[in-house]
C-alpha cells in the first residue's frame, strides 16, 4: 500500500511538472519569437527612415548591409516585383517576388508580414515588409532558426530547474505517503495483536474514524472464524486418527484420479513405499492395477459402488470396495477405495473346507477296514483261527488308530479353545526336565530305531503348562526318531536367545524338501504319505505342536536339508 500510495503520489507530480515544462518551455517560445519578431519590426522601421528622402536608396542600402546581423537578409522590391537589392544574393538573377505575401500586403496597405519556407534559404522564416514612399518596399528576411537557438540556449536552465522540482516533488511525495501510511501501520499493527489472540479488545487507537467499523467487523469474524477453524481442527484431527490407524487401506482420490488420502495400510496392501510422496499425483502413474483402474471407471460412470477380490504376488487376498463421491447434485467429485485384508478369513474357510475333508477321509480309512473285516467274521468268511486273529489284529489296529486320531482331533481342538480364550494356567516350568522326561519315555522307540538321543544345555525355567509343553517336546523328539536313519542321532539342544528360552530339537533323518517346510504344520499335511502311514502317523501332531507354542506366546521355525537332516527351533518366553 506504501509503495502504491507513494507511487501515485510521484506519478501525479510527475504529470504536473510535465505539463508546467511544455507550457514553460511552449510560453517561452513564443515569448522569444514575439521578440524577436518585434525586432525585426524596429529594426525595419528605423531603416525605413533613413531611406525616405534618399535619391538613391539602392546605393544607401549597400552601405548599410555589412553593418547587418548575419542572419538578417534586407531586400528592396520595386513595383512589379523586381529584385533591387538583396543583401545576401545578386538581384538581378533573383526571381521577381510579386507574389511574396508580405510584399502584396505592403503594396495593398502599409506594412506586410509571413512565415514560410524559403526555397533561397532552405529554411522557415519570418518576412517584414514596409512600402517606401516612392512606391518601392524593403523587406526584413530572418530564419527562425536563430530564433530556436536562442531559445535552446535557456534549455539548460531549464532542465536543472526540472531537477529541482523532480526532487521536491519526491520529498513532497514521501512526505505525504509516510503521514498517510504511519497511523494506517500502527492500526494495521494493533488489529493483526487482536487477530493473533481473539480474546484481546479492538485496538484502542484508531488513527481514522471511518476504519473503526471496519476493524470491528474485522474482529468478529476472526472471532467467528477462529471458532470454526477450532472445530474443523478438532474433526479433522479426529478423522485424520481413525483413518491413519486403521487396519483397513483407505484412499482418496479427486475427479481426476489425484490421490487426496491415503493411510499406511493402503501403502502397505497397495506396495507403495512409505517415504514415496503422492499426495496431488495421479493413481495411473503411481499404481498400474488394472482391475482397480477398472473399477474407479465404472463407479464414475455407472454412480454405483464396486467391489472385487484380488490376490497380490504375496498370497494376500484383498477385497476392494470401490465408491463414487458425489455432491448433492449428484455432481461426481472424487472416488473411496476400501481395502480389507481377507486372507487370514478366506484361509480359515479354506483350511475349514480341508480339514473337514481331511477328517472325513482319515476317519473313513480306518472305519471302513474295521466294517470291511467285521462283515467278514458276520457272514462267516473267515473259518480258521489263524484268520480270525489275524482279522482281530487289523481291527485292533485300525481301532487304535481311529482313537489316536480322534484323540487328537479332540486335543488340537482343546488348544485352540484355550488360544481363543487365553484361559491357560500358566506356572514355571523347566524345559530341561521336560526333555529329560521324554527322553525317557521315548527311549525304547529309539532304541528299536536305532537312534541315539542326547540333551545339551542348562536348565530354562518358562512361564507354561507343563502338559501342554511336554506334548510339545514328545511329538517333535518323536517325529526325529520316526524319520531319522539308521545309527542318526537326535540331539535336544537349550539356550537362550534374545531374553527368549531356545530348544532345538536336531535329527540327521531324510530332511524335509524345501517347497514343504511352510506347509508341515497345516492339519493332516504329510510330506510323504505312505511313511507317515506306516509309522502310525495321524498328520496332526505338528499341528498341535504350533497351536501350544502359540498359546505360551513363543514361535516355531524349521530348517531343513533334503538327505542331511532337520532342526526344529522353539522360542518361548523366560520366566
Amino acid at each position: 500500500m506504501k509503495r502504491r500510495i507513494f507511487a501515485s503520489f510521484a506519478a501525479l507530480s510527475l504529470v504536473l511538472l510535465a505539463l508546467a515544462t511544455l507550457l514553460l518551455g511552449f510560453t517561452s517560445y513564443r515569448f522569444y519569437e514575439q521578440n524577436a519578431k518585434e525586432q525585426v519590426q524596429q529594426d525595419c522601421a528605423l531603416l525605413l527612415a533613413l531611406l525616405e528622402g534618399e535619391d538613391d536608396p539602392v546605393q544607401t542600402l549597400s552601405t548599410l548591409q555589412n553593418a547587418l546581423q548575419n542572419n538578417t537578409r534586407l531586400t528592396l522590391i520595386d513595383r512589379e516585383g523586381t529584385v533591387l537589392f538583396d543583401s545576401d544574393y545578386d538581384a538581378a538573377q533573383l526571381e521577381s517576388h510579386s507574389d511574396r505575401e508580405e510584399i502584396q500586403e505592403a503594396f495593398d496597405g502599409a506594412f506586410g508580414e509571413s512565415t514560410r519556407y524559403s526555397s533561397t534559404l532552405q529554411t522557415n522564416t519570418y518576412n517584414y515588409a514596409l512600402r517606401l514612399n516612392d512606391n518601392t518596399v524593403l523587406r526584413f528576411c530572418q530564419p527562425l532558426s536563430s530564433i530556436s537557438s536562442v531559445f535552446v540556449s535557456t534549455l539548460p536552465m531549464m532542465a536543472l530547474l526540472l531537477v529541482v522540482l523532480l526532487g521536491a516533488a519526491w520529498l513532497v511525495s514521501l512526505t505525504l505517503t509516510r503521514h498517510i501510511i504511519t497511523p494506517i501501520g500502527k492500526a494495521v499493527s494493533q488489529t493483526e495483536q487482536m487477530l493473533k489472540d481473539p480474546t484481546l479488545t479492538m485496538p484502542p487507537v484508531i488513527a481514522y474514524d471511518e476504519l473503526t467499523p471496519f476493524v470491528r467487523q474485522i474482529k468478529l469474524l476472526n472471532e467467528q472464524t477462529h471458532e470454526y477453524i477450532q472445530r474443523l481442527k478438532r474433526e479433522r484431527d479426529t478423522i485424520n486418527n481413525i483413518v491413519q490407524n486403521m487396519q483397513e487401506g483407505f484412499l482418496l482420490l479427486d475427479e481426476n484420479k489425484r490421490v487426496l488420502t491415503i493411510n499406511p495400510s493402503a501403502r502397505v496392501m497397495l506396495d507403495i513405499p512409505h517415504d514415496e510422496p503422492i499426495i496431488g499425483q495421479n493413481l495411473l502413474h503411481i499404481k498400474r492395477d488394472m482391475p482397480l483402474q477398472q473399477a474407479i471407471a465404472n463407479a464414475q460412470e455407472t454412480r454405483l459402488d464396486v467391489s472385487y477380490l484380488q490376490t497380490d504376488a504375496l498370497k494376500r487376498h484383498y477385497r476392494y470396495f470401490v465408491s463414487p463421491v458425489c455432491d448433492e447434485k449428484e455432481v461426481f467429485q472424487g472416488t473411496m477405495v476400501f481395502i480389507l485384508d481377507v486372507t487370514e478369513q478366506i484361509e480359515l474357510d479354506t483350511m475349514r473346507r480341508d480339514f473337514t475333508a481331511n477328517v472325513s477321509h482319515e476317519l473313513k480309512t480306518p472305519l471302513t477296514s474295521i466294517s470291511g473285516f467285521a462283515q467278514m467274521m458276520e457272514n462267516g468268511m473267515l473259518k480258521s483261527k489263524e484268520d480270525i486273529c489275524s482279522v482281530g489284529q487289523i481291527i485292533d489296529r485300525e481301532a487304535t488308530r481311529l482313537i489316536s486320531l480322534i484323540s487328537d482331533i479332540i486335543r488340537l481342538s482343546q488348544i485352540e479353545s484355550q488360544q481363543e480364550a487365553s484361559a491357560l494356567d500358566l506356572a514355571p516350568v523347566d524345559i530341561k526336565e521336560i526333555c529329560e522326561e521324554c527322553v525317557h519315555s521315548l527311549a525304547p522307540v529309539a532304541q528299536k530305531a536305532s537312534v541315539r538321543l542326547d540333551i545339551q544345555g542348562e536348565s530354562l525355567m518358562v512361564p507354561g503348562d507343563k502338559t501342554m509343553l511336554s506334548e510339545v517336546v514328545y511329538n517333535l523328539c518323536e517325529n526325529a526318531i520316526k524319520y531319522n536313519r539308521p545309527n542318526g542321532s537326535v540331539q535336544l539342544i537349550l539356550s537362550k536367545e534374545d531374553n527368549m528360552a531356545r530348544l532345538e530339537v536336531k535329527d540327521t533323518g531324510i530332511g524335509i524338501p524345501a517347497q514343504d517346510c511352510e506347509r508341515i504344520f497345516e492339519r493332516f499335511y504329510r510330506v510323504d504319505k505312505s511313511r507317515s502311514k506306516d509309522t502310525g502317523g495321524t498328520g496332526l501332531g505338528l499341528s498341535i505342536v504350533k497351536h501350544a507354542v502359540m498359546v505360551h506366546k513363543g514361535r516355531i521355525s524349521v530348517h531343513s536339508t533334503l538327505g542331511q537332516g532337520t532342526s526344529m527351533v522353539v522360542l518361548l518366553p523366560l520366566a
